[in-house]
């Protein structure tokens, strides 16, 4: 239903074919008219124009200023698939997210079951299929889908897989976090995030913000932990955000073949080994510093063998995510670490 600017309608539309047909997503697009996405059931019948793979299928329809249709595609596999969110792209064409079942018939080219991207062009016809599996497919609802400034894409969606797999390269600390992947622009994946809680957590959100970040978030009621630095207010949850920039994303790392690192364990609930192993090792500064980038504890030591472990007591630490960094001869390598009591 379109309405201008006092509210009154201006015109109203219906698309749908024979069986069930659900709407979830729609976006102006840069022609004026309107891109809309849902599921259907349907086979080829009132305004949907190719029949089902067999199940539940990604149902696209775009129109123009005036609701009035251009043309529809639908993309699935046989055991069904969900859409949960669309956008348009950077060249004119759009972007399709949700979830598919296993299977690689119909549109999907991988088997795996998983959250899956569809990338169609300005006519619907598509380029490209994505799909991101975890290792244990626990949770299906892709929450948010937008389009970064280098042209990639943002899935944010919630897992309760607890332990790394699949697509997913961080444990989740609570039983169920928000999880987010971040592609180039043909879809391939450059880098995963897990928003550790302590808590139980779920409807995950993400945006890159205009000075090149990522602002992430959901609705939380865990205490204080992981990457949460105040506790709910109380027993339900509370909105939570979080930003991270890019070298928080990728956990700063810069990788060198010249220095091994290994601190463990992680978790921990008081004490970290960090020990390094460098030839000719003399002199190396080690820092902690908390997700905002305050400096907790930082410290040289000097006259060190090739092989040193270096322990440090951090139970005063409140529970949470800190990174610590060791610069050895101008080449530095962190990692992240979680306090958590065990």
């Amino acid at each position: 239903v379109k309405f201008d600017s006092q509210g009154n309608k201006q015109w109203d539309k219906r698309f749908g074919g024979t069986l069930s047909d659900d709407f979830l997503s729609v976006q102006q697009t840069k022609d004026g008219g309107y891109i809309l996405g849902g599921n259907s059931s349907s086979d080829s019948s009132g305004d949907k124009t190719q029949n089902s793979w067999g199940s539940q299928d990604y149902w696209v329809v775009k129109t123009d200023s005036r609701g009035i249709k251009l043309w529809d595609r639908r993309f699935g596999v046989s055991s069904g698939a969900e859409i949960y969110s669309l956008r348009e792209t950077n060249d004119g064409g759009y972007i399709l997210g949700g979830y598919a079942d296993y299977g690689s018939n119909g549109d999907k080219t991988t088997v795996s079951e998983g959250y899956w991207l569809v990338k169609i062009d300005s006519i619907g016809t598509k380029l490209w299929d994505r799909t991101f599996p975890p290792a244990s497919n626990t949770q299906q609802q892709l929450n948010g889908l937008s389009v970064t400034s280098d042209g990639g894409f943002l899935i944010a969606t919630f897992s309760g897989q607890f332990f790394a797999g699949g697509d997913k390269t961080e444990n989740n600390l609570g039983r169920v976090q928000t999880w987010v992947v971040k592609t180039d622009s043909m879809g391939n994946k450059q880098w995963d995030k897990t928003l550790l809680t302590t808590g139980v957590e779920g409807d995950g959100y993400a945006i890159q913000t205009k000075d090149g970040c990522y602002l992430m978030g959901n609705s939380s009621a865990a205490e204080i932990g992981g990457y949460k630095t105040q506790n709910s207010w109380d027993s339900t949850a509370d909105y939570w955000i979080v930003k991270f920039c890019d070298t928080l994303i990728n956990d700063i790392t810069e990788i060198t073949d010249k220095i091994q690192l290994s601190i463990y364990p992680n978790p921990f609930a008081t004490d970290i080994a960090i020990a390094i192993q460098k030839e000719n090792l003399h002199a190396a500064t080690f820092t902690i510093t908390n997700p905002l980038g305050q400096i907790i504890y930082t410290q040289q030591e000097t006259n060190l063998s090739p092989t040193y472990t270096k322990m440090l007591d951090l139970s005063y630490l409140p529970n949470g995510v800190y990174f610590v960094s060791v610069v050895v001869d101008g080449e530095r390598v962190v990692r992240e670490v979680i306090k958590s009591p065990l």
